[in-house]
């Protein structure tokens, strides 16, 4: 019987295992861990996990693969911290065998599990390590001892085909039944297993063999019996614990286990007790050979790593040569082929670019032609347009001609009413005149202006030409009767008429320098038109001498035609009418005056002022009808000597129309 810690009493607990058959699943690992005693020594585990893992299980994973990796590293730890709490367990095949399925069990508390692990080893497995690294035959003997006890027959069976203790005994003590049983199964048996004494797991061995003995009888076969011994069989784990419980009490006391075992010992507090229950020199020896033959080993795989990467290299550099030359080849090959290729297109493109060049030429040719024709369309229609501006000026100019003509007209007409008006108040100034010398004093008192001026029975008109009279030509007061009346009557006419021609000829020389200007802008336009004809007749020549016939719009006027053909302006017929209408305009006014000899002027006897004016406004009449013919007559010999110009060009085309 136990001292159980947390208050609880081991006779309940073992009523009700053996009542119940399990404890309850549910407070199982406290169970457990009360039933153990476990110490919880964490900084003892903390030393021992710090130390690292241990080279013996550093190929775990290669032994026995687990699919869980977290599983995996606990269990490389805690078969570490084992194997560093006694060197034996680093040497031990069959501890991750035993110690997995409480690894599984309390794999979310590492220090439960690596404590129930070393408290199984040291109190059911204490006498498992005398006969290292041989399976404990001591252990085994007892094993045997009992069976031949309860069922020689069984055991002679054995005998018979050469089954061993090893076979029916160790391999289910090595794995503490995890191979033969399920998960509850397992539970349950190990609730019995640790609520009796560490002996009693040996009456499990037996009681197993025992149970299932109508089969093992019918087996003959070595590899049959192994088959059997590892692999789970038909049988419920109660019907063998009762058979346990019942050989443990039938069995004699001197074969009983519980004499050579002794009895649960749990870990000490603090720090872990010394495991060292196996023959140390052979563990030693065992361990130096294995280091030996690891760093034989690590210098065997140092040295295969090194040939194989050697013979690797070797393999690589000749597959980079192999490689290289097939390249070489193959880049020899290209460049044949694709010099043979450079070839091809080299003369594909040279037969392209010969194409092209001549496809170019036509291309220019034809914008070329289209050029020429864009440029004599426009020409055509710039010709069109002025021709239209000449038809606009030259009626403009008529129009002007005719407004001077009768500005003219009617200056003509008011310089002969003004003229018959100053006739008319002379013979009415005479005839006062004579009457105021008539009705005069015969004292012989000087004849005065101002009397005459204010005399009211003359007209106001006749008032103010002699107050003008006096005021213009300074007039003394005093004139005598006979001098007075025909220097006067001359004055006054002659001056009269003086002004009204001078008027007249103002006018008309405002007249002539407008027309004069309006020639001005027509001589602009026609030389304009020179240019552009000489610049069509040097384009037409170049033309020509690139032995290519002249391209003529048979739309184009007949007097373009012929300067393109031929290359012969017009005359500039505007600037000889502009220069005529110069000449005409500074010709002097023939207009005869005489001076009197007080310094008045007076007409000639043989003219008078009527035939003055007339002889001016005919000769104004007659160099303006003279003018309009010369430039009809220029014109028309001018569209005369086009029409003849064209008739010798090498393209025949309608004769223009006149010009009007």
């Amino acid at each position: 019987f136990r001292d159980l810690p947390e208050g609880l009493n081991f006779k309940k607990l073992y009523k009700l295992l053996r009542f119940y058959g399990e404890y309850p699943s549910k407070y199982r690992a406290f169970i457990w861990r009360c039933l153990l005693r476990l110490p919880e020594n964490h900084a003892a585990y903390a030393a021992l996990v710090e130390k690292g893992g241990h080279l013996s299980f550093a190929k775990l994973q290669d032994q026995y693969p687990l699919k869980s990796r977290k599983l995996l590293r606990i269990m490389q730890r805690v078969l570490s911290a084992l194997s560093h709490w006694s060197s034996i367990f680093g040497e031990t095949d069959f501890l991750p065998l035993l110690a997995f399925p409480f690894i599984k069990l309390f794999e979310n508390n590492q220090l439960i599990c690596f404590e129930v692990v070393a408290t199984v080893i040291s109190n059911w497995c204490q006498l498992w390590f005398m006969y290292f690294p041989n399976p404990p035959v001591n252990i085994l003997g007892m094993v045997e001892n009992l069976l031949t006890h309860h069922d020689r027959t069984l055991l002679t069976h054995f005998v018979r085909y050469k089954v061993t203790s090893q076979i029916y005994a160790w391999s289910l003590l090595e794995t503490f039944f995890s191979e033969i049983f399920n998960r509850d199964e397992w539970l349950c048996l190990f609730d019995h297993i640790f609520s009796n004494h560490p002996s009693f797991i040996l009456f499990i061995v037996v009681s197993y063999c025992i149970n299932n003995r109508s089969a093992l009888l019918r087996v003959t076969e070595l590899d049959d019996f192994k088959y059997f011994f590892h692999h789970r069989n038909p049988i419920l784990v109660q019907t063998i614990l009762t058979e346990a419980y019942r050989l443990s009490e039938v069995t004699p006391a001197d074969i009983d286990p519980k004499r050579m075992i002794e009895s649960f010992q749990p870990l000490t507090r603090g720090q872990y007790p010394v495991f060292n229950k196996y023959p140390k020199f052979i563990v030693d020896y065992q361990i130096q050979e294995k280091e030996k033959l690891r760093e034989e080993e690590m210098n065997y795989i140092r040295q295969r790593e090194l040939n194989v990467e050697m013979f690797r290299e070797r393999q690589q550099r000749r597959h980079e040569e192999e490689s290289w030359l097939r390249q070489q080849q193959l880049l020899i090959e290209a460049e044949e082929k694709r010099r043979g290729l450079l070839l091809e297109e080299d003369n594909r493109v040279k037969e392209q670019k010969s194409k092209l060049q001549m496809l170019n030429q036509e291309i220019k040719v034809r914008e070329m032609q289209m050029l020429d024709v864009a440029r004599r369309k426009m020409l055509h229609q710039q010709h069109l347009l002025k021709e239209a501006e000449l038809h606009r000026l030259d009626d403009e100019i008529r129009k002007k001609a005719g407004e001077r003509k009768d500005v003219l007209e009617s200056g003509i007409k008011s310089a002969e009413l003004k003229a018959l008006e100053l006739e008319t108040q002379t013979k009415i100034l005479e005839n006062q005149m004579l009457r105021l010398q008539t009705t005069k004093p015969s004292n012989g008192a000087p004849f005065d202006l101002d009397d005459l001026a204010d005399d009211q029975s003359l007209r106001p008109t006749t008032r103010k030409i002699i107050a003008d009279a006096k005021h213009t030509h300074h007039f003394p007061n005093e004139i005598s009767m006979d001098d007075g009346n025909i220097a006067l009557r001359f004055e006054m006419k002659d001056e009269d008429a003086k002004d009204d021609m001078t008027d007249v000829w103002k006018q008309l020389r405002e007249a002539k320098a407008k027309e004069l200007e309006v020639k001005k802008q027509l001589n602009d336009m026609y030389q304009q038109k020179n240019a552009l004809n000489s610049q069509n007749t040097n384009q037409l020549m170049q033309v020509m001498s690139s032995n290519k016939p002249p391209i003529i719009d048979i739309e184009r006027p007949v007097s373009s035609k012929a300067r393109i053909t031929t290359g012969i302006d017009e005359p500039n017929t505007e600037s000889y009418q502009t220069s005529e209408v110069i000449g005409m305009m500074n010709r002097p006014t023939k207009v005869r005056c005489i001076n009197t000899p007080n310094g008045s002027v007076a007409g000639d006897t043989s003219t008078s002022s009527a035939l003055n004016l007339d002889r001016g406004r005919g000769e104004l009449e007659n160099d303006i009808r003279k003018l309009l013919t010369d430039i009809r007559e220029r014109r028309t010999r001018l569209v005369h000597e086009n029409s003849q110009s064209i008739a010798y060009a090498p393209t025949s085309v309608d004769p223009p129309a006149a010009i009007s």
